[in-house]
């Protein structure tokens, strides 16, 4: 393993930490999952740049390295909605879901695709300003999780600011990941069909590829 897939593989441990600091209900929790996050944010930045400046990009890796980051941030909003630090729909949140994990796949499906002659998935700008827009409205999470949790009152109309960021989010997201389909129909289509196909890819895992369907299944 080198050293950009290892930074990835910690970003991924870094998640459970995260969520579990995250789910106390004390400006501890809070304080300390606010902090693994930037550290996350961090890795995120350095593998990047180090599997580039080492030339060290691997398939796995250019799956691995946006799928650690979804998964954090998607945790983080899961887990505001769930303690009701702000409102916000899970349902929503699942739709997003479905769009990053999606997207991840199809970007390693184009650069390895024989029918596109290893091109890239170029990041659109759309999809640049719904990873800003996501970013700013976790931090705003932040912000209403430490008022609830220190019973500090603001005007109702405030409480709707997440999920107005939210919407905003999820309607860059679709955006972009639309444009990414029209712009690759061929090797969409096969990703969209191979994605329900193998439950989401499981089903083509090197090791126990059925049992692990299975439990994504029930």
């Amino acid at each position: 393993m080198n050293l950009p897939n290892l930074l990835t593989m910690i970003r991924f441990i870094l998640i459970f930490p995260f969520a579990y600091f995250l789910l106390k209900a004390n400006n501890y929790g809070l304080l300390i999952s606010f902090v693994i996050y930037v550290v996350a944010t961090i890795t995120d930045y350095l593998d990047g740049y180090l599997a580039r400046k080492m030339n060290l990009v691997t398939k796995i890796g250019a799956f691995l390295d946006p799928l650690a980051d979804k998964l954090l941030v998607l945790t983080g909003f899961i887990i505001f909605s769930i303690k009701g630090y702000i409102i916000l729909p899970l349902f929503l949140i699942f739709i997003l879901a479905f769009r990053e994990v999606f997207v991840t796949i199809l970007r390693v499906e184009i650069k390895y695709s024989s029918q596109e002659k290893k091109s890239e998935l170029k990041t659109s700008f759309a999809a640049k300003l719904k990873t800003t827009i996501q970013m700013l409205t976790l931090i705003i999470c932040y912000i209403f999780a430490y008022f609830d949790v220190n019973n500090i009152e603001v005007l109702n109309i405030l409480n709707y600011i997440p999920l107005v960021l939210f919407m905003i989010c999820i309607y860059f997201a679709y955006d972009s990941g639309i444009k990414y389909v029209r712009d690759y129909k061929e090797v969409s289509r096969n990703t969209f069909v191979k994605f329900f196909s193998t439950t989401m890819y499981t089903g083509m895992l090197p090791k126990m590829p059925g049992t692990i369907s299975s439990l994504f299944v029930y």
